[in-house]
C-alpha cells in the first residue's frame, strides 16, 4: 500500500500535535527494550517477544512522527515494514 492510500484510508493522519509525542514514544521504545532484554535473561521468551514487538511499533512511530508529523496506528505499520503481531512467531513455539 502507497503513503496516498494510506492516507486515503485514514490509516495515517496528519496532526499537528505529532511531534510532541516524540519524546514520549521514545521513551516507551526502550523501556520495552529493557523488559524484553530482562525476560530473555529469565527465559520468559514469549513476553520477550512481546516487549519486543512493543520497542519495535514505538521505534516505527517515533520515525513516523518526525518525518511526516503524522500520527501512524497499529494498521498502517505493516505497509512500513512492520508484520502485525499475529504473523510473528516466539523463538520457542
Amino acid at each position: 500500500m502507497r503513503w496516498r492510500e494510506c492516507v486515503d484510508r485514514g490509516l495515517i493522519r496528519p496532526d499537528p500535535k505529532a511531534l510532541e509525542r516524540v519524546p514520549d514514544s521514545l521513551a516507551s521504545a526502550a523501556r520495552f527494550l529493557r523488559a524484553a532484554e530482562k525476560n530473555v535473561a529469565i527465559e520468559e521468551y514469549e513476553i520477550a517477544h512481546l516487549a519486543a514487538y512493543n520497542s519495535a511499533f514505538h521505534s516505527v512511530r517515533t520515525y513516523l512522527l518526525q518525518a511526516t508529523s503524522s500520527g501512524a496506528t497499529p494498521a498502517s505499520l505493516p505497509q512500513y515494514g512492520m508484520p502485525p503481531v499475529t504473523t510473528l512467531r516466539s523463538p520457542i513455539s
